[in-house]
C-alpha cells in the first residue's frame, strides 16, 4: 500500500513539474536587425552602446544617384503624357489607330508607377528608425560605406545596424550576459569593378585613409561616349525645336528629342557622380586591417564586403 501511495505521489509531482515548466517561457531578448531596402552609402546618426529612443533616426542612405533615375522618370512622365494626348486629338479625328492610343496610355500609367516608386525610395526609405527604445548593439556599415540592399543575400543576416531592446538589455547587462565585442566595420563599393586595394592585411590604419579604390577606366569611357551623345541630343533638339516652331517637322519628332536630350543630361549626371564620389573607400575610425575579401586586381560586387577594419 505505501509503495502504490509513494508511486501515486511521484505521478503527482512530476505531473506538476510539468505544468510549471509549461508555464514558465523563456524569453527570447528582442534584437532588431535594420537592413536597407536600397543600395547606397550610408550616413550612420549613431554609435555603437548609444541609447535611442522608439523612432530615432539610426542611419541614413543618400539618395543622390536615385535623384538622377527620379529626373528619368520624370522625363518618361512628360514623354508618355505628351504623347497620349497627341494620339487623343489624332484617334478622335481618325487619324491614328486605338491600338496606339491604347499603348501609350499603359506607358502612361506604366511611367505614373515608375516615378511614385521612386518618389517612396527618396522620401520614406532611404532614412531607417529604431523600432523601440533599445541600445545600439552592433553596427556592420558606418558612414562612407556602400550598404547592400535588403534583397542582397551576401551579410543579409546580419542587416546594417543592431538595435537590442532597452528592458532586455538591461536584463542581459545585469546578469554579465552583454560581452564586449570588437568594432568592427564593414567596408563595399556601391559600384562593380576592379579592385585597387592600398592596405595590407594587419595594417593599423587612421580615420579617414584611404583603404581601396574601384577602378574607373570603364566609366571614364562611358562618360565620353555619354558627352558625345548629349553633344547630338542637344543639337537634334534645338534643330527640332526650330523645326517645330516653323511648322516645319512634327510635333512627334520634337517631343522624341526634348526626351533623348533630358535623359543624356541625366545618364551623363550619373556616371560623373560615380566617377567623383564613388570610387574612392576610407576607414570610418582608427583601427587595424583584420580582413580583406577582394585583392587588387579581383571584380568587387556593389554592396559585397571588400575589407574589414576592427577599432583600436
Amino acid at each position: 500500500m505505501r509503495g502504490k501511495k509513494f508511486i501515486i505521489a511521484c505521478s503527482i509531482l512530476f505531473a506538476s513539474t510539468l505544468v510549471l515548466a509549461a508555464s514558465i517561457v523563456i524569453k527570447k531578448p528582442a534584437v532588431a536587425r535594420i537592413a536597407s531596402h536600397i543600395e547606397g552609402i550610408v550616413d550612420m546618426q549613431v554609435v555603437a552602446g548609444q541609447h535611442a529612443k522608439s523612432r530615432d533616426l539610426l542611419f541614413s542612405v543618400k539618395t543622390d544617384y536615385l535623384k538622377t533615375i527620379r529626373e528619368k522618370c520624370k522625363n518618361a512622365l512628360w514623354y508618355y503624357n505628351a504623347n497620349y494626348k497627341r494620339m487623343k486629338g489624332l484617334n478622335n479625328k481618325k487619324s491614328e489607330s486605338l491600338e496606339n492610343l491604347q499603348n501609350f496610355a499603359y506607358e502612361l500609367v506604366n511611367a505614373i508607377g515608375e516615378l511614385k516608386k521612386e518618389e517612396l525610395l527618396i522620401n520614406h526609405w532611404s532614412n531607417y528608425y529604431a523600432p523601440f527604445d533599445g541600445v545600439v548593439t552592433k553596427i556592420n556599415y558606418y558612414s562612407g560605406s556602400a550598404v547592400p540592399d535588403a534583397t542582397c543575400s551576401y551579410d543579409k543576416n546580419n542587416g546594417i545596424i543592431e538595435i537590442t531592446e532597452k528592458e532586455d538589455y538591461l536584463i542581459l547587462n545585469s546578469k554579465g550576459l552583454i560581452n564586449e565585442t570588437p568594432v568592427i566595420a564593414k567596408i563595399a563599393p556601391m559600384v562593380q569593378g576592379i579592385v585597387e586595394m592600398k592596405v595590407k592585411l594587419g595594417d593599423r590604419v587612421k580615420c579617414d585613409q584611404l583603404f581601396f579604390c574601384i577602378n574607373m577606366d570603364y566609366n571614364k569611357i562611358n562618360q565620353v561616349q555619354q558627352q558625345a551623345k548629349l553633344k547630338m541630343c542637344k543639337a537634334k533638339y534645338e534643330r527640332q525645336r526650330e523645326l517645330c516652331k516653323a511648322n516645319a517637322s512634327s510635333l512627334k519628332s520634337y517631343q522624341q528629342a526634348v526626351f533623348d536630350y533630358k535623359n543624356a543630361i541625366q545618364d551623363l549626371k550619373a556616371t560623373k557622380l560615380i566617377i567623383n564620389k564613388r570610387f574612392k573607400y576610407r576607414a570610418p575610425f582608427d583601427g587595424t586591417v583584420t580582413d580583406i575579401v577582394y585583392y587588387s586586381g579581383s571584380n568587387a560586387f556593389a554592396g559585397h564586403k571588400v575589407i574589414e577594419v576592427t577599432k583600436l
